[in-house]
């Protein structure tokens, strides 16, 4: 199985360089923006990357998307959640709320979109296959007796 991965923010900057390098290496790239001249410049026609216009605070249209990138490839191996804006430098008085807004919008909940979507067709790839979700796998090691150090041995706590 080829593999696969989504990246947003995938028309320009780090973005666009993580495609470019999926795709050289081989594996089929979903394609995430809102410009879609930056993304089709990005596909460069390049049959291995799918041109996903969308707006990742849109929560539809953001599952419609990954739905259909997964049912294209038959599933979905990553995403790299890289979409994002930026204000200009000002100071916090010199900030209009709507700017803010989209900051928000786009960082931080259309993060949360796109990981929710890859997260719900990833755990219905491995219920399909047999598997378990990830939670289920670290009920199980519980249960074998593995136990996992959350800090280094010589971490000492300071409460």
């Amino acid at each position: 199985m080829t593999k696969s991965i989504i990246i947003t923010g995938a028309g320009r900057g780090i973005g666009k360089a993580c495609a470019e390098v999926f795709l050289e290496a081989g594996w089929r790239v979903g394609l995430v923006g809102r410009n879609l001249a930056a993304l089709e410049a990005v596909a460069a026609g390049n049959p291995a990357a799918l041109v996903m216009q969308c707006d990742v605070s849109d929560a539809k249209g953001v599952t419609q998307a990954f739905e259909d990138a997964a049912k294209s490839w038959s599933g979905l191996g990553a995403i790299f959640n890289n979409a994002g804006v930026a204000l200009l430098s000002k100071t916090i008085d010199e900030i209009d709320v709507e700017a803010w807004r989209e900051v928000i919008d786009v960082n931080l909940t259309g993060s949360f979109i796109c990981a929710q979507a890859a997260f719900r067709i990833m755990r219905d790839q491995a219920r399909r296959a047999g598997g378990s979700s990830t939670t289920g796998r670290c009920r199980h090691m519980r249960r074998a007796g593995v136990r996992r150090r959350i800090r280094p041995r010589n971490m000492r706590s300071l409460a």
